[in-house]
């Protein structure tokens, strides 16, 4: 659950999603419209968009209604992700 929160914590602090439909999600989110949220948000990853982000509001989705089961898996897809991208980019440096 540390390298989560340290995995997320990072990503913040690198760079921002320009990505209306993610800014909506997370306003769902943000007013407690999960449902709302969850929709937008597989509609990203239906059109393609895999980014971290995605994952990680889809897994505090889940986590606000109380599936900690399908959190975590998206928590975790998230990390994965992240560490992918990350470790791509310094591998180009």
């Amino acid at each position: 659950m540390k390298r989560i929160l340290i995995a997320f914590s990072m990503m913040s602090a690198m760079s921002s999603v320009s990505s209306q439909t993610l800014d909506e999600a997370s306003t769902h989110v943000y007013y407690h419209r999960y449902q709302s949220a969850i929709a937008a948000l597989k509609s990203l990853l239906q059109k393609g968009d895999h980014s971290p982000y995605v994952y990680y509001w889809l897994g505090e989705s889940y986590l606000k209604q109380g599936y900690s089961d399908s959190a975590a898996i998206y928590f975790q897809e998230g990390v994965r992700l992240f560490e992918v991208n990350h470790l791509s980019k310094r591998s180009i440096r």
